[in-house]
């Protein structure tokens, strides 16, 4: 016991996460004064069940549908026909030369067609029996989360200076109270990326699997700590930093899967632009 309390005394040092003179004491929650609570970042936990039975209404009720009346393709990935020679190549290597496609075709008493066709179904059992309305769905799930937690960022802080003047993130600090609107804007937005932690394993399998894997626990992480050390006011200009643009690019998404070519390639338009002001300008620079 007495090895832990020495690790937990390293970790929270005082004096590298607060101002001198100040205890995590001083900033203990009470009804008068709101702090950040540690034990209020255990309800995102629970509170990502709730959001991810709201995702899955929101994909049946809304995008669903709305994939059917556009025709977006609903069959999965086909099984693949046993054959040891491709798939020893197949785990040797997912990238074919022609030459490799010849030389497999002619082992295999097979077409170049055929062989390319069983390495296209190989990749889509891979990443998942998925079919392309389930991407669509999955996709307009979280635009239509990144579009609402947005407008709701923008409505908890339309009202707080520091919105209008980022200088206000230090005032007082750190005895700045958590209002209501503010707090549940911050277990609204863990409670997402705990959501797509814990169904990442079993949602729409993609490329870039384990680098969105390590995102998610790396936003998690930042959120955490920026709520214990009370950066509340900079976590949540971060964040709506962060969702302006993100729709952008869910819109331009769907767009590509409903084959709205020129509308999927201006949401991606924006997507950029506003990411650029956003990341590289407003940023680091405001």
């Amino acid at each position: 016991m007495d090895f832990l309390k020495r690790i937990s005394d390293f970790l929270w040092n005082e004096s590298f996460w607060l101002p001198m003179n100040v205890s995590w004491r001083d900033l203990t929650h009470t009804p008068e004064r709101p702090y950040p609570s540690f034990h209020a970042l255990l309800y995102p936990i629970p509170l990502a069940l709730f959001v991810y039975l709201v995702r899955l209404t929101v994909e049946k009720v809304i995008y669903e549908p709305i994939g059917r009346s556009l025709r977006i393709p609903c069959r999965k990935a086909h099984n693949v026909s046993p054959n040891p020679i491709l798939e020893a190549s197949y785990k040797w290597s997912r990238r074919l030369t022609h030459a490799d496609i010849l030389g497999l075709a002619k082992r295999c008493d097979m077409t170049e067609r055929q062989v390319e066709r069983w390495f296209r179904h190989r990749n889509a059992i891979r990443r998942g029996l998925t079919s392309q309305l389930d991407k669509f769905k999955e996709t307009g799930w979280r635009f239509t989360f990144y579009l609402g937690i947005f407008l709701y960022g923008v409505w908890v802080l339309s009202d707080k200076p520091w919105f209008q003047d980022s200088s206000y993130v230090w005032t007082e600090y750190p005895f700045q109270i958590v209002t209501s609107d503010v707090w549940w804007y911050y277990m609204i937005e863990l409670s997402f990326y705990w959501s797509l932690l814990f169904t990442q394993f079993f949602d729409v399998k993609r490329k870039d699997f384990w680098e969105m894997f390590f995102h998610h626990i790396i936003t998690i992480t930042l959120m955490c700590f920026s709520w214990i050390d009370n950066t509340v006011r900079i976590g949540t200009l971060v964040l709506v930093l962060h969702d302006v643009s993100d729709f952008w690019l869910e819109g331009a998404k769907l767009a590509r899967y409903a084959k709205m070519s020129r509308l999927s390639s201006m949401f991606f338009a924006i997507f950029a632009a506003v990411w650029i002001v956003t990341r590289l300008g407003v940023y680091p620079y405001r």
